[in-house]
């Protein structure tokens, strides 16, 4: 009877033609059953008390090349079309119908449990593959960067390893004019004094710097002048 099922959209489906082929009917009959039931589900849904089966309608092409009428039926549909077939004979075809939508349903069911794993094992493996190489660049990126000065070209290159490593874009570094006055960033004054970067605009701001004169604001971070550092360091080695 499997051979009776085709699936539809990940659905087991039969048709009519198969219906009246499995039970000795006119096709023509069998299509009237089925237009009779649709015109019934149609006036109970008008109530809103049923939730009607699947009944598709198709056609197929005869031996003489003429295109005729056929509905696609599910499950629901099947039993609602043969439940009237009350014959012996009818009765153990419409039990070997069900058992093939059935049989057919738990294959499905498994190759798509079967599809989900496999894909969820590959999405793990792809993603454990890219942070491995994401990982592998930052500490390249470290390494290269601690064979540099600490300057705002290390800085830029960390920053860039790590919008790598999390897959989206953070502040970038400011471009410094190292010609300009105003070119030392926080960073570079809290290594000069070992201290916390963070420390650096706290004494700035405890110091009154004028801005423009001892320090400049760009894209939210601050570049001081070497004047600048010099009040510092009287204030830090005070």
């Amino acid at each position: 009877m499997n051979d009776l099922i085709t699936v539809e959209n990940g659905e087991p489906m039969t048709t009519s033609l198969k219906i009246a082929e499995v039970f000795g009917k006119r096709h023509t009959d069998v299509l009237e059953t089925i237009r009779n039931k649709i015109k019934k589900i149609d006036e109970l849904e008008e109530s809103g008390n049923f939730r009607s089966p699947k009944f598709i309608e198709s056609s197929f092409v005869n031996s003489q090349n003429k295109e005729h009428a056929m509905y696609k039926l599910n499950k629901d549909a099947l039993v609602l079309v043969v439940m009237n077939y009350q014959t012996k004979e009818a009765l153990k075809f419409q039990l070997d119908y069900i058992d093939a939508f059935n049989n057919m349903q738990k294959k499905l069911e498994q190759v798509g449990l079967s599809d989900r794993q496999t894909n969820l094992i590959t999405a793990k493996a792809h993603k454990m593959q890219v942070e491995n190489e994401r990982l592998k660049e930052l500490r390249l990126a470290m390494n290269q960067a601690d064979k540099l000065e600490r300057n705002d070209l290390s800085e830029r290159l960390l920053e860039k390893e790590v919008e790598t490593l999390v897959g989206h874009q953070v502040k970038h570094a400011v471009s410094i004019d190292h010609n300009s006055p105003f070119h030392l960033t926080a960073s570079n004054i809290a290594e000069r004094f070992g201290i916390p970067a963070t420390r650096v605009g706290s004494v700035a701001k405890l110091l009154g710097m004028d801005e423009g004169v001892d320090r400049i604001k760009v894209d939210e971070r601050w570049l001081y002048t070497e004047r600048a550092v010099s009040k510092m360091r009287a204030r830090l080695e005070a």
